[in-house]
């Protein structure tokens, strides 16, 4: 009986996590690992410095839900592509450019709904990383986040969503050449807001394929004045935003 009981918990727990049984549960915990590619095209705004970008990138995860209540979870993302910069403030710099990003999260928090339907309000902190030639951008965030997950075709698919704020407490654009670099922070106060939507299939006896599409928005005022090779530069304020399309498989 014993036996009977621990199975069974074992059971409510992975429809408890996912929905579908796309991770590795024992008694109290359900563990599961997330790999994700995708593509994403990226406005870094403004003006009189306006930057486009790109590319790719690859997506690692790994996230654990306790007692079919508490979550922790954590992601890195790193990527590259083609930038394309213009304006007045970027003319010293290459108007097309390769670039490297790179994006980490880390979150805890709680469902808030039923073990089927979970609903995660979570802490969220978090940096991103934007590089190419001549700029940088640097965000360190933190917020709050709700994730959640409906099942459908008799829980072997979810319907993924989720939205999230977040305050950017420390952020800067450098500037740079093989001569010289220099930081310029970013003024006043800063916000991003993101939302992702997608589906999720199981594929497997613990994965399941999942794709879904991302949006991130920032609100950032004008970087202050730095001195550049002997001139005052500053990015101006920039409503930057982020599309991305990802497709991946969870569980493991």
């Amino acid at each position: 009986m014993q036996k009977v009981k621990k199975i069974t918990l074992s059971l409510v727990l992975v429809a408890g996590f996912s929905g579908v049984a796309s991770a590795y549960c024992t008694t109290n915990v359900c563990n599961s690992g997330l790999v994700a590619i995708g593509g994403n095209f990226n406005s870094l705004g403004g003006s009189a410095a306006n930057m486009n970008a790109y590319g790719g990138y690859l997506r690692l995860g790994y996230e654990s839900v306790f007692v079919r209540r508490y979550y922790v979870g954590t992601d890195g993302v790193i990527g590259g592509g083609v930038s394309n910069a213009s304006g007045g403030v970027l003319g010293a710099f290459k108007k097309s450019s390769p670039f490297v990003n790179f994006e980490w999260n880390l979150r805890a928090g709680l469902n808030v709904f039923t073990d089927n339907a979970p609903l995660f309000i979570n802490a969220l902190v978090g940096v991103e990383k934007f590089m190419r030639s001549g700029v940088e951008r640097t965000l360190y965030y933190v917020g709050a986040e709700a994730r959640g997950q409906i099942p459908f075709n008799a829980g072997k698919g979810n319907v993924l969503y989720g939205a999230g704020y977040s305050f950017v407490i420390g952020d800067s654009y450098t500037f740079k050449d093989a001569a010289s670099s220099v930081n310029a922070p970013i003024s006043g106060f800063n916000y991003g807001i993101q939302a992702h939507l997608g589906v999720e299939h199981l594929i497997g006896e613990r994965i399941s394929f999942f794709s879904k599409i991302i949006g991130k928005y920032y609100a950032l005022n004008s970087s202050k004045n730095a001195n550049f090779n002997g001139a005052d530069i500053s990015y101006p304020a920039t409503n930057s935003y982020n599309i991305m399309l990802e497709i991946g498989i969870n569980g493991f």
